[in-house]
This record gives structure tokens, sequence and C-alpha cells, in this order.
């Protein structure tokens, strides 16, 4: 078995210097011996974030920087820091996370669960399929779902930990882009995110699993494991709507509108992910309230 010890990180970075600081701060603290790297790429940001990553590349040796000198898009972002890998997995971390004590070893139990899984993601307040306790609000848009009132990012994990001591991991056909591990082996195999069809994202990693699958391996939710996602701080919500509309569109255009309908459909109707929801509301009810 191709068993996965040593990760790295990648995190696309272009301004949002709070929820950057709050990313690294939870990062640091949180993701344990088996972090060998950090990679920042800094995607033209701004001089007081740039002065920021040299501050913290110069505390930190884990810490690397990789600069564009002008504004390149996420995903040639992404591609240049995934073309010098060291770890046996690479976790890419969008910046407005944060990651919960525990949460890189659970995904890393799950893509240990098998050698044909190349990637795995955990579930967040804010990540489409993956949210909990709610889907989607009353419009049929996905829910961003607030912190319980009182709480934090690591109640949460708390809870899902105790709530799933010995998770199922169910097989999915997409995963949120917000925080995946992927197998190494597997990027190498796959190659890197088509930078071409997605420059800025937003459909970039739709694509990435499906050649994932059509190669033969397979992808997981690790429902023990809980990142928080703030949503869009580089971008906001008018400019991450069309960049959404955009990327399904050149989704469509590269592999048809079956096959992202057979997508959905293997996301909308998984019986797993709906138990899984309903166990976490459950959950939330008897450690937070019914406001939760």
């Amino acid at each position: 078995m191709n068993v996965v010890d040593s990760v790295e990180v990648l995190v696309p970075v272009h301004n949002a210097l709070p929820e950057l600081r709050d990313c690294w701060a939870a990062l640091s603290a949180h993701a344990g011996d088996r972090l060998v790297r950090v990679t920042f790429v800094d995607d033209a940001s701004d001089v007081e974030t740039r002065e920021w990553l040299e501050h913290i590349a110069q505390e930190d040796p884990r810490v690397r920087i990789l600069r564009n000198r002008s504004n390149k898009g996420y995903t040639k972002s992404v591609n240049l820091g995934l073309q010098d890998l060291v770890a046996d997995a690479i976790v890419i971390l969008n910046s407005d996370t944060l990651v919960t004590p525990g949460a890189l070893d659970r995904l890393v139990a799950g893509i240990n669960s098998s050698d044909d899984v190349a990637a795995v993601g955990p579930l967040s307040n804010a990540a489409s399929w993956q949210s909990i306790p709610r889907l989607k609000d009353d419009d049929g848009l996905f829910f961003i779902n607030a912190l319980p009132q009182g709480h934090t990012a690591g109640d949460i994990a708390e809870v899902l930990a105790q709530e799933f001591p010995a998770p199922q991991r169910p097989s999915v056909p997409v995963l949120n882009g917000f925080c995946t591990l992927f197998r190494a082996e597997a990027i190498r195999r796959i190659g890197l995110l088509d930078e071409k069809r997605f420059p800025k994202g937003y459909g970039e990693e739709n694509d990435y699993c499906v050649r994932l699958s059509d190669a033969g391996y397979r992808l997981l939710v690790c429902e023990d494991a809980y990142v928080y996602h703030v949503k869009s701080a580089s971008f906001g919500h008018e400019t991450r709507v069309k960049l959404s509309r955009a990327g399904g569109k050149n989704f469509v255009k590269k592999h048809g509108q079956s096959r992202l309908d057979t997508m959905v459909a293997g996301v909308q109707a998984n019986p797993e992910l709906a138990d899984i929801r309903e166990r976490v509301s459950r959950a939330f009810e008897r450690r937070f309230g019914k406001a939760a």
C-alpha cells in the first residue's frame, strides 16, 4: 500500500490579509508533525500582504513564497505551486479558511483508506455539497452556515469527531476546491489543472475531479474532518457568482452537459451525504441548541 505520511500545503494568495493571517494562524497551530512545507503563491498582492508573507517566511523554515509579477489568476497560481512537490500529498487550501485540530490527520487517514483514493475533502460551513448543517437557502443557492453563537470552528470539529468515530467516508464524483488533499503521485500522473479553460478558478476542481475519476481514482468526503470557510474573501460575492457561472459554461464546453448532470446527481442523490447532514443537525441541536 502506498501510504501517505508527509504533507505539504499550497495556499494561493491575492490580498485579503486579515483572512490570510487567520488562515496561517490556524494552519500553523493545528497542522501537526506531518507538515513539511507550506507554499504561498502570491498572485500580485498589495504591499502590505507581500511584506507579511516575507515576514512569516523568515520566521518559519517550512514556508516558501512564490510570486507572480502580475495577476495570473487562481489556476495558474496553483499550477505554479504544484510543479515541485516534495511530500506524499498536498492540500490545496483557500486563504480564507480555518483548519481545525485534527483535520489534517483525518484527511490523511481518509486518503490512506485505499490506494485508489486520489483526493479527499472535509465538511465545512460553506463548501457546496460538503456544507453542514444546512445545504441550501430558500432560493436554492448553497447556504453559508454561520458558526453557532459563542462557539468556534474547533467546537464544530469536536462535535464531528465525537459523532463519527468510525467514518464511512462516502465516495463522490466531485469535491469542493476550498480544501482538498491530493496524492502527489496522482497529480504527477494526471498533470496540472486546466489553466487555459479555467484561468480564474471556479470549475477547475470539477474538471480535475473528472480527470481523476476517468483515470480510475476515487474521491472521498471525510465527515470526521472540518475546515471553516469564510468564502470568497479575495473576490466578493458578485464576482464569485460571475466566475462560477463562467466556470460552469467552460466545464460544459469541455465535458458536455450530460457529464455535468451526472456529476451533480451523484452528489445530490447521495444517501450517505444526506445521512451525514441529518446526523450533524441532530448533533448540533444537542450541543448548541435549536438555533444552530
